[in-house]
Parts: structure tokens; sequence; C-alpha cells
């Protein structure tokens, strides 16, 4: 999928939602374009966001900053679990941390 499909399949999630399952849907294969247009269509109504099981310690650092900076300052609940972050560095994760609103 490029990034124009990604990112119009991104603008018809619905502003009502305020929870948003992403899980196991294998972001850590997306472009660091892609990821970008991603984080950047996550509805700012969300307040729980499952990202858990997509290898993100499989990622660059790159990719996953790009995917954390877009996630809504709305969002209260983070689930980053079964994600390998124990392949990623302290400093890849301090870096892709400071991404999360």
């Amino acid at each position: 999928m490029n990034v124009v499909e990604l990112t119009a399949l991104m603008a018809t999630i619905p502003t009502t939602v305020t929870s948003l399952n992403l899980s196991f849907n294998g972001l850590n294969l997306m472009t660091t374009e892609q990821l970008t247009a991603s984080g950047n269509g996550i509805p700012a109504t969300v307040t729980s966001l499952d990202l858990s099981d997509n290898a993100f310690g499989e990622m660059t650092m790159a990719q996953l900053t790009a995917l954390m900076v877009g996630i809504p300052a709305s969002v209260t609940s983070l689930n980053l679990s079964w994600n390998r972050l124990n392949l990623m560095t302290t400093e890849q994760l301090t870096a892709s941390g400071n991404g999360i609103p």
C-alpha cells in the first residue's frame, strides 16, 4: 500500500472512535513515510491506542520515531507490549519515546 492509499484509508476512521487497535498489523514492514502517514492519520479523538505485536524492535529509530510523533496528545493509554523492544538500545528507546506527545 502506498502512502496516498494509506493516508486515504486512515482518513476513513470516524472521528467518534476513541479506542483504536492497530495490533499485529506488520507496522515493522512499513517505510518511514508510511509510518508517518499512519501516525498522522490517527484521529485526535482516540484516547486508547493498541500498537502491540508489531515487532518495533526490528525497526530503525527513524521508523519508530516517525510513528510515535504522530500519536495524538489525546492518547492516555498506549499498549506497546510484544514489540521486541528488548532488541533496541537505550538510546533508540529514549529517542523514540521522546516522540510520544
